[in-house]
This record gives structure tokens, C-alpha cells and sequence, in this order.
């Protein structure tokens, strides 16, 4: 589903929703997002089916390839974050092997990483990675409030790990052969989601989720790097690493 056939309602809703994500860390609720799309609605599914949009529990989270639909700079902080907790998982099965990671665990190890690095951006990065099952092999999210609470299983696959393109064109190889060549674009594979989840693979059962493996509105924005925050008429949630980038207008989040 390449970026020039998005239906443009579409396009907007789904960049809403990966919005709606970075900066306040909540989803967008599955009929708030169909009704805006009316008559279109089933774009939706189309859009799930082609890994832009997730659905956890009642509401669309995006989907790893909804971040090639961000601009440079967005696109590049969350790609740090979830490099990060890439890095932080693999150092965590280097000292305890295979287990369940919480936020804060994977948090903890990456600051011994990057003593800078904040709850926000590892939310993000989390969400992320769960679109890369040979590294994490299983996740777990059970909704607390409007907060994803995400877990994830380490496995002997990140030692494996060196940079995120690579891992995504391994991904696109052992899933979508057929992809491989495709530049950082998600396999197109299709997700079911109950209410509330548990799986191993691509099969869910309802019991608590696990799972394996122009626009409308001004554009929102990141602070500068991951230990300062940048205060904005909407306050920025997530930092990058990287030095030097400038903060730009905050994008209004319509989804309430």
C-alpha cells in the first residue's frame, strides 16, 4: 500500500492516530476513527491489513510502517527510540536471558545505555518493536486507563542486532520474501485483535494482548534530545539523541 494510493481522508486519519501515539502515548478509539472516515470507514481495515494501523483492545495504535508517513525529523526520533530499546533488550538477555520485559526494566537498561533517556521515548520505541517478531518473539499489552502497557520478550535473536534497516529487511526476508527489497516498509500481513489479548504468533485468543511477532492540522513536533523537554503550548512527550535539531511547531491531536 504505497504512500502515493493512500485515499487522503485516510492518510489523515491514520497520521492522526500515529499522532495521537507519540505524543500522548494513547490510542485512538476504533469507532472515533471509522466514524471520521464514514462511508470510507472499511479504508481502515485496508490499512490495518497493510501494517499502518494496529488494533489493541478497542483503539488503533499505529503501525511500524506508519513512520515513513512522518516527516525526517519525527521519522528519526522514533527511529532512535526504538533502536534504543533494541539496545536496552539485547543487554538485558546478555545478563538474564530469556524473559518478560516491563517498561521499566527496558527503561533501567537503557539508561546505563544513554543516562538521559526518558519514559516517553521508550514507550514509543516499544510499541515499534513489536512489529519485529524474529527479535521479539512475544508482547504482551494489557490497556491500564488510556495507558498502553506493554511488555516484551527477549530472545537470543538480538544478539543478532546492529541497526534498525537491517533488522527491518531481515524481518521483510523471513516474512514477506517477496518485500525484501522494499525500503523500511513494513510486510503487509494481517492482525487480528480482541479486546483484550494473549498469543504466541499471529494467532490471539482474549485473555490480555500478545502478539508475535495535506494534512488537517499543524504538525506536532519532538524537544531535542532525550533529557530535556521542551515546554509548547503542547507539551512535547518524546526527545531525540540527537543534537542540534530545532523544535518545530506542536501539531494539535483532534482524537479527545
Amino acid at each position: 500500500m504505497p504512500q502515493k494510493a493512500f485515499d487522503p481522508d485516510l492518510l489523515a486519519i491514520v497520521r492522526q492516530i500515529t499522532d495521537r501515539f507519540i505524543m500522548s502515548k494513547e490510542g485512538t478509539p476504533i469507532h472515533i476513527a471509522k466514524s471520521e472516515l464514514a462511508k470510507k470507514h472499511s479504508l481502515l481495515d485496508e490499512a490495518e491489513r497493510n501494517r499502518y494501523v494496529q488494533k489493541i483492545g478497542p483503539n488503533y495504535f499505529p503501525a511500524f510502517r506508519a513512520i515513513d508517513l512522518e516527516d525526517n525529523h519525527d521519522r528519526s526520533v522514533v527511529k532512535q527510540c526504538i533502536t534504543l530499546v533494541f539496545r536496552a533488550l539485547k543487554r538485558i538477555y546478555e545478563q538474564s536471558g530469556e524473559i518478560m520485559c516491563s517498561r521499566t526494566n527496558i527503561l533501567q537498561a537503557s539508561r546505563n545505555i544513554d543516562p538521559n533517556t526518558t519514559p516517553e521515548c521508550i514507550a514509543l520505541g516499544m510499541l515499534f518493536a513489536t512489529e519485529f517478531p524474529t527479535l521479539v518473539p512475544t508482547w504482551n499489552a494489557s490497556p491500564d486507563s488510556n495507558d498502553l502497557n506493554l511488555s516484551l520478550q527477549t530472545s537470543p535473536r538480538l544478539l543478532e542486532f546492529e541497526d534498525l534497516a537491517a533488522a527491518w529487511k531481515r524481518e521483510l526476508k523471513n516474512t514477506e520474501p517477496a518485500q525484501a527489497a522494499a525500503p523500511l516498509s513494513p510486510p503487509e500481513q494481517e492482525r487480528s485483535a480482541p479486546p483484550v489479548f494473549e498469543t504466541t504468533g499471529n494467532i490471539y485468543t482474549s485473555n490480555g494482548i500478545v502478539g508475535e511477532g495535506g494534512r488537517r492540522h499543524e504538525r506536532k513536533d519532538f524537544s531535542t534530545n532525550l533529557h530535556s523537554v521542551v515546554a509548547s503550548p503542547i507539551q512535547m512527550s518524546c526527545q531525540s539523541s540527537m543534537k542540534g535539531l530545532s523544535p518545530k511547531v506542536a501539531r494539535s491531536v483532534p482524537f479527545t
